[in-house]
């Protein structure tokens, strides 16, 4: 599973990452998680139902097939910039799989000496953060109206 798959990757990275800034000074920058996956139209999350559903409202939730990007801010404190790209392409053969991509980012705001303790201790925090906000994606309460138009009042 990703879940499980993601902090191996991580470390990976991390390995590879401290190799390369050995030789010259290098800042930390920006840290990203992506999450790729195909599934049928009947195994679709609950909240990338949701989102479909939503995003085809102006035409009775009858869409053909779609792809979209939507590229949002997640939030901003004095360190750092969260964002994310949520790319959903749905085919118009309904046996076809849809394609989801979550592209997670952290930005930094003072980039920071890459030492190994600070990339360690910032991947965690990212992937953690990251795998959140996935399954916030996946839960789908983001997407429901009623609780958008009560946060908006």
């Amino acid at each position: 599973p990703y879940s499980e798959l993601l902090p191996v990757v991580a470390d990976k990275m991390i390995a590879a990452a401290i190799c390369l800034s050995q030789s010259e000074e290098r800042s930390l920058v920006r840290i990203g998680v992506k999450a790729t996956t195909t599934v049928s139209r009947e195994d679709v999350p609950p909240g990338i139902d949701r989102l479909i559903q939503y995003v085809g409202r102006p035409w009775s939730g009858d869409l053909d097939h779609m792809g979209f990007n939507i590229f949002s801010k997640l939030g901003d404190n004095d360190h750092w910039i969260d964002r994310c790209s949520h790319s959903l392409t749905m085919p118009e053969d309904r046996q076809k799989v849809l394609s989801i991509v979550l592209d997670f980012q952290r930005i930094y705001k003072f980039p920071a000496k890459v030492t190994p303790d600070r990339l360690k201790q910032s991947c965690r925090l990212v992937t953690k953060d990251a795998l959140e906000y996935f399954e916030k994606v996946a839960e789908g309460s983001m997407f429901d109206e009623d609780i958008i138009r009560d946060a908006n009042s």
